[in-house]
């Protein structure tokens, strides 16, 4: 049973069943500042500085973001991914103005846009544009003539706050590099295997890939020399797994992607008491695991 409302609400990563879909947001993760330019009918823009939060809720399903622009709003969205649309619903609530909306958000392009229609019928769009790693401008625009012509509302301008980390809170490993020689094969093994577990893959190149949560973890580059398989060498990779059933489907579509069983998914009583992981041997030779310490 979780302890406490927030517990039960906050999520740590993506629901594996959909963690590819939920990529068109996943890079939002975390704490944002703004510049906000807020437009009259009249022409006259109102500026303000603010901040936004978006956080993984409800086990992985959904993001929840709250908006913070004082003496403006106060309101927080629920973005939840339908796989049935293949699109997101997204509810936005503001008790301050109060405002609340409800929109269908998509990719179009390199954009991200959210449409529907406000209390008084009219169309309104919202749009996520100049995206980058570490900001994006969003506009809110809405229509009278159902899309003709449009008219800007709300512009801001974010960057991404850096998160404050102590030494016991930096990561020792920041990430890993391996080398393969086919790229092509290395991208259809670890796109099943890590799939499961939540990971994805957030940067491909001519001659890399990059897989992981919110930031890459792991690099799968194309190498003249890659470390000679060894078995016997110890060398192994391992992937935190969020429960029992995910190592499980790890295992399976890493065997079924070109992948080599190493030991399949049980208890490991000598590394713990509920130390659950299973092995394989992916397409160049590197040992990998995936683990969950966890009883489900």
């Amino acid at each position: 049973m979780k302890t406490s409302f927030i517990e039960a609400l906050h999520a740590d990563a993506p629901a594996p069943d959909r963690a590819d879909k939920m990529r068109l947001y996943s890079w939002l993760i975390g704490d944002w500042e703004m510049d906000a330019f807020m437009h009259s009918d009249e022409g006259v823009v109102q500026r303000g500085r603010g901040e936004i939060h978006f956080g993984w809720v409800l086990e992985g399903r959904a993001i929840q973001d709250t908006w913070i622009l004082p003496g403006a709003f106060y309101g927080t969205t629920l973005r939840v991914y339908d796989p049935n649309l293949d699109a997101w619903h997204i509810l936005w609530s503001d008790p301050v103005r109060p405002y609340y909306s409800r929109q269908i958000g998509r990719a179009r392009g390199k954009d991200i846009v959210q449409e529907g229609r406000n209390d008084a019928g009219e169309a309104t769009r919202w749009t996520f544009t100049d995206i980058s790693p570490d900001s994006f401008r969003w506009l809110g625009e809405v229509s009278t003539d159902d899309g003709a012509t449009w008219s800007l509302q709300t512009e801001f301008e974010a960057r991404r706050v850096p998160g404050v980390q102590t030494r016991k809170s930096i990561p020792m490993l920041d990430h890993v590099s391996i080398g393969v020689r086919d790229l092509e094969r290395a991208r259809r093994f670890y796109d099943a295997a890590l799939e499961p577990l939540g990971y994805s893959r957030l940067s491909a190149g001519v001659a890399s890939l990059g897989y992981g949560h919110d930031l890459v973890s792991l690099w799968v580059n194309t190498a003249e020399r890659p470390v000679p398989p060894d078995e016997t060498s110890g060398l192994h990779f391992c992937f935190g797994a969020p429960s029992r059933q995910s190592v499980d489907a790890f295992h399976t579509a890493a065997v079924a992607a070109g992948g080599r069983d190493n030991g399949g998914p049980g208890l490991r009583p000598e590394y713990g008491p509920a130390y659950y992981a299973a092995y394989v041997i992916d397409p160049d030779g590197y040992r990998i695991e995936a683990y969950c310490g966890r009883a489900d």
